[in-house]
């Protein structure tokens, strides 16, 4: 991780109230690098192969830290399934059911005004499409 990002994502922890920890830096390295949407156990793995010594827990719980004070959000694939976002502008997912990999789009999320629920307050919304992506149908019509 070059000094110049470090710094910028030391600054963005100490923004949101948090303390900066090597683990806290290397998941943020990891995630803004990655276009992929990775698990906690898939960041986990990640961070072991570059030689930063952790465990599970650390990452799970750092990443829900992370979650919880606004600087990742989460994707809920399915039933159990948790993956990562350190983009935090609006935007959508596109979910391949057979790679199960996970792509962003351009396409915003729609806004729900208050006159749609009254009474009710919307903290965020989620956007996700579900299908086969370009490359699984390739290899499919092959």
């Amino acid at each position: 991780m070059n000094i110049r990002r470090q710094a910028s994502f030391a600054k963005l922890l100490q923004r949101h109230g948090l303390k900066v920890t090597g683990i806290r830096l290397a998941i943020l390295d990891y995630l803004s690098e990655t276009e992929d949407h990775p698990s906690s156990e898939t960041i986990y793995r990640t961070l072991m192969e570059q030689g930063i010594h952790c465990v599970p827990a650390s990452i799970y719980n750092n990443v829900n830290v992370l979650k919880e004070k606004g600087v990742l959000k989460d994707l809920h694939l399915g039933d159990t399934e948790i993956r990562y976002d350190a983009m935090l502008e609006p935007h959508s997912h596109f979910y391949c059911k057979k790679c199960r990999r996970v792509w962003n789009t351009s396409i915003q999320p729609p806004v729900l005004e208050e006159k749609i629920l009254p009474g009710f307050q919307v903290d965020d919304s989620e956007l996700i499409y579900h299908g086969i992506c370009s490359d699984c149908l390739f290899i499919e019509g092959n």
